[in-house]
């Protein structure tokens, strides 16, 4: 389930608040919840979600032009 499906579907419930409060909850204890994530390799890597600040898809890296001079 993706994020903005999972999100839809605690708004649609009425669920918001208590998911709220759960993760909150956490910060009391010794339990924390990861966001894994990879950058294009077989590797995962993990940050804590209370230090996510914003989740956005991935784009597309180009490799960059060089400009030559004479």
């Amino acid at each position: 389930m993706s994020l903005e499906q999972n999100n839809t579907q605690l708004a649609v419930s009425g669920g918001i608040l208590d998911a709220v409060d759960e993760r909150t909850n956490l910060a009391g204890s010794n339990k924390m919840e990861i966001l894994l994530f990879s950058i294009g390799s077989n590797e995962t890597f993990g940050i804590n979600v209370f230090k996510v600040k914003e989740v956005t898809r991935a784009v597309s890296i180009t490799k960059p032009q060089i400009c030559r001079t004479e």
